[in-house]
């Protein structure tokens, strides 16, 4: 051993005893005056410059405290300014998961900051973290990077340009360009929390998650990558396969497709040309399910046109070759040149058919049609047929005033371009219409007649012709000549004050 009064060596490997520095205790660190502590070193050799001011300590050096292990090739600690740096292949362990390796740690007793840099790595037990510089603050317990981080957690990696770790509640804050990669999507966000323990991600900011046939953006919510349940909030909305969904929040299940939305709900096949609306929807890809209410109002969109009909539930199902949509109580229907009532409505999209149940009314123009029960056909997206079983009747306005009428047992009815233009009464017919006299530019009389089975033929939206399949009882009275009870044929309703005019009208 030589004695130098500037430097003190140490051949030979020795334990080194500082007094003074306790690296890890929670009480020099808070620099309590009058507080002294040991804290043994171990190195292959070391020594003292009194010049600089710094022990020296080499090969192998390594810090022991309290279940904590420091370990470096070399290392320097600065008694006066209380800083100890550690140089090449720092391995640092603290009880039986924490892990930490890198090429320079600087700790700043102080300011109780570690700052590890180069090939950095840390761990915790549940996932990795490699950056090129950690910032380790004691004060807080709080764990930085302020450049790039990538996080390996499974099969999940997750990078980062900044990122904060919290060590107690093992939960990281990242910022500024975050994704994580999963062989099953992918996720993009501005800023993300993420608790190791329950490798549950929280957005906040922008954010997107994509899957293989999936696209979901929010600005606020959390996802579990354990079990693929997510709930978004703020701006959110669900693009899967044809399927487009939105509303205030939104809790979705990845491995099943269930979403439930909730508040301004908006759910929208792309392939079959519909969108519903409402406060409160249940959907699901596979098979196709979706069930809305409060104020729902689905729209499908035709060539020229959208029809719209509002019920206090509607429910979507994909049935074999199709699916098939139920609207049940308080129905209204608007098209701009069709509008309707019911109870309740069945769709289904095999045979294109609307069977409207429990009092249906329909409006077309000036027609009013009611019956017990009703269908309508539609095809290549325009309305094609109508069936009106059990009291069938048909009012034409005419002046707001008069009405063209006919009943029977049963009708059925063809469209052209949307419009009405025949109807065949088939069993008990019977009819009222004016006669309009074009010269003189007014009506002049009223037809009444009665006919089991007729043929009626509609133009320009009022009657034009009738034909009788067998021979009529018949009359016609001058317009001032008819009498009352022949003027109103029984069952005559008009209600064309119930009639929506609009999109806005389905509402309550």
């Amino acid at each position: 051993m030589i004695l130098n009064f500037n430097n003190i060596k140490y051949r030979s490997k020795i334990t080194l005893v500082i007094l003074g520095l306790f690296l890890w205790s929670p009480l020099f660190l808070k620099g309590q005056k009058g507080e002294s502590k040991f804290v043994n070193y171990t190195a292959e050799s070391s020594y003292f410059s009194k010049s600089t001011g710094y022990f020296r300590l080499i090969g192998n050096a390594t810090l022991k405290h309290k279940g904590a292990v420091l370990i470096s090739d070399s290392a320097h600690f600065y008694s006066k300014e209380n800083i100890y740096i550690a140089y090449n292949n720092i391995r640092m362990n603290q009880g039986d998961s924490i892990r930490l390796t890198g090429d320079k740690l600087v700790y700043n007793g102080p300011t109780r900051i570690i700052d590890v840099t180069g090939d950095v790595t840390f761990t915790d037990g549940n996932m990795t973290l490699k950056t090129k510089e950690l910032i380790f603050n004691r004060e807080t317990n709080q764990i930085s990077f302020p450049y790039f981080g990538e996080i390996l957690n499974g099969e999940t990696k997750l990078t980062s340009k900044r990122g904060y770790y919290q060590t107690g509640y093992k939960q990281f804050s990242f910022k500024d360009s975050v994704r994580i990669d999963h062989p099953d999507y992918k996720i993009e966000a501005d800023t993300l929390l993420y608790s190791s323990p329950s490798k549950t991600a929280y957005f906040r900011g922008p954010t997107t998650l994509k899957g293989d046939s999936s696209f979901i953006y929010c600005e606020r919510g959390s996802f579990n990558m354990t079990n693929d349940v997510a709930n978004f909030t703020q701006n959110a909305f669900i693009r899967d396969g044809r399927s487009f969904l939105r509303g205030d929040s939104i809790y979705y299940e990845r491995n099943t497709g269930l979403g439930e939305l909730f508040g301004n709900v908006f759910i929208e096949d792309t392939v079959q040309h519909f969108f519903i609306t409402g406060q409160l929807g249940i959907y699901t890809q596979k098979p196709e399910h979706a069930f809305i209410t409060g104020s729902p109002i689905y729209s499908q969109v035709l060539k020229k046109d959208t029809l719209h009909i509002y019920g206090d539930t509607i429910q979507i199902d994909e049935i074999k070759k199709g699916r098939e949509l139920k609207i049940s109580h308080h129905v209204l229907m608007y098209k701009s040149d069709f509008s309707g009532k019911c109870d309740s409505l069945y769709y289904s999209d095999i045979d294109s058919s609307f069977t409207f149940y429990k009092d249906p009314i329909l409006w077309n123009y000036k027609t009013q049609l009611t019956s017990d029960e009703m269908f309508i056909t539609t095809k290549n997206q325009e309305l094609d047929s109508l069936h009106m079983i059990g009291n069938a009747f048909m009012l034409n306005d005419v002046d707001s005033v008069h009405y063209d009428q006919v009943k029977g047992r049963n009708m059925f009815g063809t469209f052209k371009n949307n419009e009405l233009r025949t109807l065949y009464v088939s069993g008990n017919g019977q009819t009222m219409y004016y006669i309009y006299d074009s010269k003189q530019g007014e009506y002049i009389g009223g037809y009444r007649a009665d006919c089991s089975n007729m043929l009626i033929k509609l133009s320009e939206k009022k009657v034009q012709t009738i034909n009788f399949m067998v021979k009529p009882h018949s009359i016609i009275y001058p317009l001032d000549k008819i009498p009352i009870g022949e003027q109103r044929l029984k069952g005559f309703k008009p209600r064309f004050e119930e009639k929506p005019n609009s999109r806005n009208d389905l509402l309550p």
